[in-house]
């Protein structure tokens, strides 16, 4: 998946309470006690059609200064061992949380809230920060009313606060705006050798920044569609393709075929068996999924299993999947696809689950790992459940050494969320990493002469918004950003 407008990050926090086990569930599971915990919430109201649906306003600070407040529904689905949230809100912004508690040490009992982000990626930073301070005060209320039970809590107002309302400024417009400003400071920090910005630059870069809002606040998520679009298509039909991914553009100048080229060229890189097992990480809307069931030139797997952190990704996928293999006959491969975030973490139904019993021949990453918080630990988590034999291959981003060394790229790169700053490596300490894990025969194949250039130019056509976007890939490039694709086996 390329550096996308919508992105995905995973956030943790948990607390010891010195309380039994039965009395936090029970809290957890009284719905106006969870509400009244967190600090932001102003009221709340249920769906009268569903009791487990809920509207809810919550008072926001933007900039330090500008009260707002914004609106969002929720889902809760109550489990044994804790509670789910699902959030849909604005600016394409979703969370999925798991609430799981578990007896912990010296008999207190231990809370895990484990939230997965979706959002508009300018605005991450801002709804990571809000998020986990306020869920970490959530805790601090529960712990204190699981300990406590006679204390006092306040309760959530049905009523929205008339002051707040008055003086509340619209939270989307007011992201656009912080948006702007940070396209504008990063494209400064992009060519300092100006000493000014060009207006040209700035109605560049407030034009994509709100064409961008408009795209992360598309219910659907699926921008990408637009970029597999062939010329002379009916502009109106769906694309026959859905990829998602920089692409190899060798002898090619079209987006669906230079996408299916790496595509390809990483599978070849995973050495994929013959009925093998294979496990597709960061697979968008399934297009990958497709190709390994059903591209003549791969071996076909007896399994596939797939996960994607993006819920309307996951979805779109498991329907295109089983349109596909209601239309084999014979015998079907297996097929399992998962949304969750690439990384395992406890209390989730994932694939890399070390207790699972379920192993692979192949793991693919394609144009997707320089996201994952971190690299490392996926790479550790991928060897653990590869089967003796297998392999591992990822189309990934590395740095030239001398770059690591400009604190320019770690500003940049850090505004911009493009990645952690974990993942941030040269090609030898990829290397170096990878035998570290217990990786053996490590390869490594720099392409980025056939990734980059065609990419950027391909942006450069697609109108205002892409065309920043490709700039910022094109400087990345010219500055020492390597396109790889990188395998190792488990011995």
């Amino acid at each position: 998946m390329v550096w996308p407008l919508t992105i995905a990050r995973s956030v943790s926090v948990s607390k010891a309470i010195h309380a039994p086990v039965e009395t936090v569930i029970a809290l957890l599971h009284d719905t106006d006690v969870l509400f009244s915990l967190n600090p932001l919430i102003l009221s709340v109201n249920v769906d009268p059609s569903n009791p487990s649906v809920y509207s809810v306003t919550d008072r926001l600070v933007l900039l330090g200064c500008f009260n707002t407040q914004t609106k969002y529904q929720c889902t809760l689905t109550k489990c044994k061992d804790g509670l789910d949230s699902n959030v849909t809100a604005n600016l394409g912004t979703r969370l999925k949380s798991h609430y799981r508690v578990q007896p912990g040490e010296n008999g207190t009992t231990e809370v895990t809230e484990q939230t997965t982000i979706e959002g508009y990626l300018f605005s991450m930073p801002y709804i990571i920060r809000t998020m986990t301070a306020a869920h970490h005060t959530t805790l601090n209320n529960l712990a204190a009313r699981a300990e406590n039970p006679s204390s006092r809590q306040s309760s959530v107002s049905t009523v929205k606060p008339a002051v707040l309302e008055y003086h509340a400024v619209s939270f989307s417009t007011l992201s656009s705006i912080v948006s702007v400003v940070v396209t504008v400071f990063t494209i400064h920090l992009l060519f300092p050798g100006s000493s000014h910005i060009p207006i040209s630059i700035i109605i560049v870069g407030a034009l994509s920044t709100l064409f961008w809002s408009r795209m992360a606040n598309d219910p659907y998520s699926l921008f990408h569609l637009t970029l597999n679009k062939l010329p002379g298509e009916n502009p109106t039909a769906p694309p026959t393709t859905e990829w998602l991914n920089m692409g190899l553009w060798k002898n090619t100048d079209l987006f669906p075929q230079a996408c299916e080229s790496l595509a390809i060229k990483l599978i070849r890189a995973a050495k994929c068996r013959e009925n093998g097992s294979v496990l597709d990480v960061g697979h968008g809307t399934g297009e990958s999924l497709i190709l390994l069931l059903s591209n003549p030139s791969i071996p076909r797997p007896s399994s596939v299993t797939g996960i994607t952190s993006l819920q309307v990704h996951h979805n779109r996928s498991q329907q295109r999947v089983e349109q596909l293999l209601s239309s084999m006959k014979g015998s079907k491969p297996n097929v399992e696809l998962f949304a969750e975030d690439a990384i395992y973490h406890q209390a989730t139904h994932h694939p890399l689950n070390p207790s699972s019993k379920q192993a692979f021949d192949t793991i693919l990453a394609l144009d997707c790992a320089y996201h994952f918080h971190t690299r490392v630990t996926f790479l550790r988590q991928s060897f653990q459940k590869l089967l003796p034999g297998g392999r591992i291959a990822l189309a990934d981003i590395c740095f030239d050494p001398k770059l690591l060394e400009s604190p320019r790229i770690w500003l940049i790169t850090s505004i911009l969320g493009l990645m952690p700053k974990q993942n941030m490596v040269s090609k030898e300490g990829y290397i170096t990493q990878m035998k570290e894990i217990g990786y053996t025969d490590v390869q490594l194949e720099d392409v980025t002469d056939d990734v980059f250039p065609g990419f950027i130019n391909f942006l450069k056509s697609r109108g205002l918004g892409w065309k920043v976007f490709g700039l910022v890939i094109e400087w990345y490039a010219k500055t020492g950003a390597r396109f790889v694709i990188v395998s190792g086996l488990r011995s």
